[in-house]
């Protein structure tokens, strides 16, 4: 079912190529954590991430971020991240902490923000941290991932404006077989009274496109300013951004996976006409060099 699903893909869209012309075909993702080490040190973003004096420490239970914020240790994919954090100094996917401290920079005082897929809660306790007054929905479907978000916001003293749903996110909301609620981003908007969604960031471990289907009423409605989207094959990569294209949405960012620094793709999108940034030209891998 799988590779008929792709070849009707590639007959009606071709094959995806990446925009500096790797083929879906000819990518293979990195296979160690040596190489995803190797891979977030190279990229030339790094030198435009400020860092915390103590970045990448480990002090105990808790890791210190390159912004200053706590972590619990091993609690982000395990020692193996721990280490990636040390080597590169708190920074793990340096286009997009680029990108989301750039954005952060033009993001409002009591601003909101959803984050799907939220494991250790980073992103949104950096949000959080750097935005006065703001609140936040982090949803989870993991039971052990929502413990170690839980964790990172209490280390951070921000459990008091953020809320943790445990669900899977999707097309429609209903129950998934692998336990837990799956809800949609349309459902969430419904939920919260139809508020603006300054920012949406997903890291849904492959239903990007999914998720994306299952919010076309909030779109309709105009209600969210950003997404950032974490891509985990070039089809959806592709899709995703076809998707956001033809709703009107600018594309500000953009690492497909063969040009990536870690193991995602990565695309930041905003809504035409919102204050920020119109294009950051994050750095490219050049695949298949490591560096």
């Amino acid at each position: 079912m799988a590779s008929l699903s792709r070849t009707l893909r590639r007959m009606i869209y071709g094959e995806p190529t990446s925009p500096r012309g790797v083929r879906e075909s000819q990518f293979a993702p990195p296979t160690s954590w040596q190489e995803r080490t190797a891979l977030a040190l190279a990229s030339s973003d790094n030198q435009l991430i400020p860092r915390h004096m103590n970045a990448g420490e480990v002090r105990g239970t808790s890791q210190v971020m390159h912004n200053g914020l706590l972590v619990p240790t091993d609690g982000y994919y395990g020692p193996e991240n721990t280490e990636l954090l040390k080597a590169n100094r708190g920074v793990h996917e340096p286009q997009e902490e680029r990108v989301f401290a750039a954005v952060l920079d033009h993001v409002a005082p009591g601003s909101f923000m959803i984050e799907l897929g939220s494991y250790w809660a980073f992103y949104s306790s950096w949000f959080l941290s750097a935005v006065k007054d703001s609140r936040a929905l982090l949803v989870e479907p993991d039971p052990a991932c929502l413990a170690v978000g839980r964790k990172t916001l209490e280390l951070n003293g921000l459990s008091d404006r953020a809320e943790i749903m445990q669900a899977w996110v999707g097309r429609f909301p209903e129950p998934h077989p692998a336990g837990a609620l799956e809800t949609t981003v349309d459902a969430l908007s419904q939920r919260l009274g139809h508020r603006r969604i300054h920012i949406l960031h997903s890291d849904v471990q492959s239903q990007e496109t999914r998720m994306l289907r299952g919010c076309a009423a909030t779109l309709r409605r105009g209600l969210i300013d950003w997404f950032f989207i974490s891509t985990h094959s070039m089809h959806r990569h592709a899709y995703c951004k076809r998707f956001l294209l033809g709703h009107g949405f600018v594309l500000v960012a953009e690492a497909d996976l063969p040009e990536s620094y870690s193991y995602d793709g990565l695309l930041v999108f905003k809504r035409r006409g919102v204050p920020g940034p119109e294009r950051i030209e994050v750095s490219q891998r050049k695949y298949p060099e490591l560096v």
